[in-house]
């Protein structure tokens, strides 16, 4: 052979060893990003002895069947007919003109448990801001008002409870059947609701390991078919005052006052932290 010759033969040889070593290499990623999303999945899911299966989606949903019932009230309704809480007097009342969540925020700084879905809009919009016309009103003529000035919004509250919602959109109306499971920490109901909204997270193989993460508190939910705004309403009904917004990219924030957060550090304070 000539020299050119083995040189050529030189070159094959390493190209299908080159050939050879990414094969191999190809199938040992594949399998170590199965192991990793199968790690991830597990990380998720929780502790196998407080979760149940995740409630599947059915195709249609009669609110007329649900555990959860909301009220509203018509703008002629009997004053005896509005409870206490909705009737109860609120301000001084800024009189500079807010955005809907500059509302929202101060509603939630008088105690109203208000959670809520803001209305859709492009990027490049500017946020839309208004003024109410009262210094002092009941928590009902202002809820009335913030809808009356934003036409895009309505308001409910959720049967046996005082949580709000200020509805600007229907994409939580998801339905999600049956959901029943024993206490476990938000973060493990992340997965029940992930394909529908997302949750302030770094990853399922770094989960929020103490109490000052509101997705740290254990919650505990029996309900008939519910949807997914329900499903977060019974989740924030069991710590006072805490509450859940929706606005862009269907992300979901929570917000609890310093004193309930206080109160769940102090509850939970003996615990052994992992």
């Amino acid at each position: 052979m000539t020299a050119k010759q083995i040189l050529r033969v030189a070159y094959l040889v390493v190209a299908l060893a080159a050939l050879a070593w990414i094969g191999i290499g190809g199938a040992v990623w594949s399998v170590w990003r199965k192991h990793q999303s199968a790690a991830a999945a597990s990380a998720i899911a929780g502790p196998a002895a407080a979760v149940t299966p995740p409630p599947q989606l059915i195709e249609s949903f009669d609110r007329a069947r649900s555990s959860v019932q909301y009220e509203r009230l018509d703008a002629d309704a009997d004053e005896a007919a509005v409870p206490a809480w909705l009737a109860r007097q609120i301000g001084p009342i800024s009189a500079n003109a807010r955005s809907m969540a500059g509302w929202v925020g101060l509603l939630r700084q008088e105690g109203v448990q208000i959670c809520w879905i803001a209305a859709p809009r492009k990027p490049s919009d500017p946020d839309f801001t208004f003024a109410l016309p009262f210094e002092r009103a009941s928590v009902r003529e202002v809820l009335d008002e913030l809808c009356r000035c934003d036409a895009r919004y309505r308001w409910e509250w959720m049967q046996g409870s005082e949580i709000v919602n200020l509805l600007g959109d229907e994409q939580l109306e998801v339905p999600l059947g049956d959901v029943s499971f024993r206490p476990k920490r938000l973060y493990y109901c992340v997965p029940d609701l992930a394909p529908h909204v997302a949750f302030h997270i770094f990853g399922p193989l770094d989960p929020p390991r103490n109490y000052g993460n509101l997705l740290y508190w254990p919650v505990e939910i029996k309900a008939r078919e519910i949807t997914v705004r329900d499903y977060l309403n019974l989740a924030v009904a069991q710590y006072e005052d805490m509450t859940w917004s929706v606005q862009r990219l269907n992300l979901v924030t929570l917000d609890a006052p310093q004193a309930t957060r206080d109160a769940v550090a102090e509850k939970y304070r003996d615990e052994i932290q992992p």
